[in-house]
C-alpha cells in the first residue's frame, strides 16, 4: 500500500471548532435548494460571515431555512424580521438581507442516532442586532 506525504497547511488555515455561544453576523450569500427527498420542500442556504473583534472574526457558517413545501417557516420569517424590524408579509427579496448585522446562536447538536456531537455549528435561533450600548449603561449590569 503506497503511503504519502503532505505538505504542511498554512498557518491559519486549519480552523478549530468554532465555540456554541451568541455572534454577530451577516449574511453575505444564499442559494435556493430543494430537499433531496421531497423537491417540493424549498430552502434558501445562507452564508453567514461572523463579524466582530473576537478570534471567530471573519468565519463562515450555513443556516438552511425553509420557505416552501413544510408546515413551519418560522425560522426564515424569525430572521428576516431579526435582521430587518420593517419586514412583514410573505414576500421578499433575500438580497436585501445581505451585510446586514444580526445575531446568532451556535450549537452543536447530538445527532440521535449515534449519540455524537456534529462536525459543524447550527444555528440554535436568530436575534436583532443590538449595538454596544456603551459605559454609560453601566450602572443596568
Amino acid at each position: 500500500m503506497p503511503t504519502f506525504t503532505m505538505d504542511k497547511p498554512e498557518a491559519g488555515r486549519v480552523f478549530e471548532d468554532i465555540a456554541e455561544g451568541r455572534y454577530v453576523v451577516k449574511a453575505i450569500g444564499w442559494q435556493a435548494k430543494e430537499a433531496k427527498s421531497n423537491p417540493d420542500m424549498k430552502y434558501l442556504r445562507w452564508t453567514l460571515k461572523i463579524t466582530g473583534e473576537d478570534k471567530w472574526n471573519g468565519r463562515q457558517i450555513f443556516m438552511n431555512t425553509f420557505y416552501k413545501g413544510v408546515k413551519n417557516t418560522t425560522q426564515l420569517y424569525k430572521m428576516l424580521k431579526d435582521i430587518n424590524q420593517d419586514h412583514t408579509g410573505s414576500e421578499f427579496d433575500p438580497d436585501s438581507f445581505l451585510e446586514k448585522p444580526f445575531e446568532v446562536e451556535l450549537h452543536y447538536p447530538i445527532d440521535k442516532r449515534t449519540n455524537a456531537r456534529s462536525k459543524y455549528p447550527e444555528v440554535k435561533s436568530t436575534f436583532p442586532f443590538v449595538s454596544d450600548l456603551g459605559s454609560d449603561f453601566d450602572i443596568w449590569k
